[in-house]
């Protein structure tokens, strides 16, 4: 069957009454408009407030998750780490995340999906330095805020049963990052009990990382993780991602970018705020 091309997917999880948050949902509800729009949200909220924010042209579908995964950023890493969450959106190829602290400038979303990436977000700069003196990038790109993924490529190797040698790969990865947890004997125990369980799925092991552990940041892990695991995961370069989005050093990444905008941005009211305000109304 013929997969949609592409579905937007704005985390809504509580009242929508910052000012900039308003600017950054009516924006990408403009922009996205021939697309179709998702709100993601806990299942509790009310979401009647976002009437004043569509017209009647406007098709917003819902898709409720449970509360605990909007608690934080911990349990959002949960939700965008699990199996469940890229099935629910299968009947599309790509889908385009728009967090309320990003912005778009205009529909590329066809240009990028044709580039064929499964992952691609912000660049970022080495020790995240935000002063605009480091101009060193982490290889891979990048930040999940606005970003694109391919769900049919997620889907499939959420499927996938790891080697022994992956599963080995994966645990030394963990074991350099900086959370404490994963560099636990009984949590390495447990990691490899799933491999000899043969419940050693790529989705039953994000879960297990997941539930036992602090989640790993989901962005970095589909950036740079995943294709350490699967080879055939492409994950853009920083260098490729600059006219995708800037994040930090705003400044630098235009020049970088021949004094052109990207397709969007993130974080705009956090970083280079004396730059946005050239082009965002804030």
């Amino acid at each position: 069957m013929q997969k949609n091309k592409a579905c937007i997917i704005i985390p809504v999880y509580k009242h929508i009454s910052n000012k900039n948050e308003i600017l950054s949902l009516v924006q990408g509800l403009k922009i996205f408009r021939k697309h179709p729009i998702f709100f993601i949200c806990p299942e509790s909220l009310d979401l009647s407030f976002t009437s004043k924010f569509t017209d009647q042209d406007s098709i917003i579908k819902l898709e409720m998750f449970e509360d605990g995964y909007f608690k934080n950023v911990n349990s959002y890493n949960k939700l965008l780490l699990s199996k469940k969450f890229y099935e629910r959106f299968s009947n599309y190829k790509f889908m385009m995340i728009y967090q309320l602290d990003a912005y778009v400038f205009e529909d590329q979303l066809d240009y990028w999906c044709n580039k064929n990436f499964d992952f691609i977000g912000a660049p970022w700069f080495k020790k995240f330095d935000t002063t605009g003196r480091e101009k060193e990038f982490i290889p891979v790109a990048g930040n999940g805020g606005f970003s694109l993924r391919n769900i049919s490529k997620i889907n499939s190797l959420m499927k996938q049963k790891l080697s022994f040698n992956q599963m080995i790969n994966l645990r030394n990865i963990l074991a350099k990052s900086r959370t404490q947890s994963h560099k636990n004997l009984i949590f390495t125990i447990g990691f490899f009990a799933n491999f000899f369980c043969k419940t050693n799925s790529f989705a039953e092991i994000c879960n297990y990382i997941c539930k036992h552990s602090t989640p790993p940041h989901e962005d970095y892990f589909f950036a740079s993780t995943l294709p350490k695991i699967f080879p055939s995961f492409r994950s853009a370069s920083a260098e490729e991602a600059i006219p995708f989005a800037f994040e930090v050093q705003a400044e630098n990444l235009y020049k970088m970018n021949g004094n052109k905008l990207p397709f969007g941005c993130h974080a705009w009211e956090k970083y280079s705020t004396d730059f946005w305000k050239k082009f965002i109304g804030f």
